[in-house]
């Protein structure tokens, strides 16, 4: 767990943590929100918006940026993402990101397929994980095939692109 400095050497008192939900310190190498405080993070807040500055600056200073990073034992931060397009599946094993995963279906070229939106969905039997789910947008004129073949297609592509997406993080 590291609390380091950013932007060095130009913003020297700029301060950098990556924390879990309730904003608590996460390990090094586990994905969180960055939290960042100091002379180049806002001090005035949002121009004449003092409830959403309040709703992102904290009491002490730490503006919660809603960007998903990793944090290494080096003090490098990797920005993955935003924290609501990180869908987290639970300890062990590592979030998956849903643009990415929107990408790789829509790359697919399935003709009938117009859109599509994954997000993670509360797991049944364990509260504090996640399961992805997919939302499609269908032209049934330019279905193929009965819809239940392109949930298989899709359903199988899906579980090799999670299989890659969690080989890669």
């Amino acid at each position: 767990m590291f609390v380091g400095l950013a932007l060095e050497p130009s913003q020297p008192l700029t301060a950098a943590k990556v924390v879990d939900a309730s904003g608590a310190l996460v390990p090094n190498g586990t994905v969180g929100e960055l939290w960042l405080r100091g002379r180049a993070v806002t001090t005035g807040g949002y121009w004449l918006q003092p409830s959403v500055t309040a709703a992102a600056v904290d009491a002490r200073g730490w503006l919660h940026t809603g960007d998903a990073a990793v944090l290494d034992d080096g003090g490098y931060t990797s920005i993955l993402g935003r924290i609501r397009d990180v869908v987290v599946r639970g300890r062990g094993a590592p979030p998956i990101l849903a643009p990415a995963v929107e990408r790789s279906i829509l790359l697919l070229g399935e003709p009938s397929l117009r859109d599509c939106a994954v997000v993670g969905v509360p797991h049944p039997d364990r509260p504090r994980e996640q399961q992805v789910a997919a939302w499609l947008e269908v032209d049934a004129a330019l279905l193929d095939a009965d819809a239940a073949a392109l949930v298989s297609r899709l359903r199988q592509h899906l579980q090799s692109t999670l299989a890659m997406e969690t080989a890669s993080t």
